[in-house]
């Protein structure tokens, strides 16, 4: 089963009067700091938003109701997206997504806890994901590259992944070893993304759009812990 990938551009979130790249030193850092406490209080509202759907049981309504929660998750990306420049609601609605993905992804933990009896792995797995974004936006900063080069071939990617895991839902040819070799397409193809869209940060974001770009390195940041999560759980 392939979890969803929405995805935005900067292009698609709309560029400010001034880039991140063109702005002065002082404001520069200052979206930069915006953006990435948005990004960490985001994971706080996740971490929240799942440890609360599992211990009241919402994550097994998601799970009865797969319509419903895909529609959500998907569609909250869109309407974070549309509302990122309303100053005051884009970042309620930025957190109140971060949540409600915490309990979307729930499931994926609860997956995981059932197949290797425990919720260390995810943990783990939450640690490893920690290491890889970091060291990936470590990278993308003391780096002089523009990764904007990447856009064609991980959108590329993405929807043959997309693809892939539409059809296993109606033929099932994923089996684990095959599954395996899926997650390990996903990690790498989001490990692109964190630094295609850190770079887009640094260069290409509109110093108003603080909203939009948090949410679009949250949004790597879920999935990738979603797919390292599976792989460790498939090594157990």
């Amino acid at each position: 089963m392939a979890e969803g990938f929405p995805y935005q551009s900067y292009e698609q979130a709309g560029l400010g009067t001034r880039t991140a790249a063109q702005a002065l030193p002082a404001e520069r850092l200052t979206f930069i700091r915006k953006v990435y406490s948005l990004f960490f209080v985001s994971v706080l509202f996740a971490v929240a938003g799942g440890y609360a759907a599992l211990q009241t049981g919402f994550t097994l309504w998601l799970v009865q109701h797969p319509i419903i929660a895909i529609a959500a998750y998907l569609g909250g990306v869109f309407l974070v997206q549309g509302m990122s420049r309303a100053p005051g609601i884009n970042v309620v609605l930025l957190f109140v997504y971060a949540a409600f993905t915490g309990a979307y992804f729930s499931i994926a933990v609860l997956a995981a806890a059932l197949q290797t009896g425990s919720f260390d792995v995810a943990v783990q797995a939450f640690g490893l994901t920690l290491v890889v974004f970091g060291g990936l936006t470590l990278f993308a900063f003391v780096s002089r590259t523009d990764f904007s080069f990447l856009r064609g071939f991980l959108f590329t990617g993405l929807l043959i992944l997309l693809g892939i895991g539409v059809l296993s839902l109606f033929f099932g040819f994923l089996d684990q070893g095959m599954f395996t070799v899926y997650a390990a397409g996903v990690v790498l193809i989001m490990a692109g993304y964190v630094l295609y869209d850190t770079s887009n940060i640094l260069r290409h974001y509109g110093t108003n759009q603080a909203v939009a770009a948090a949410l679009a390195i949250y949004i790597d940041f879920a999935i990738l812990f979603v797919y390292l999560l599976r792989l460790l759980a498939d090594r157990r």
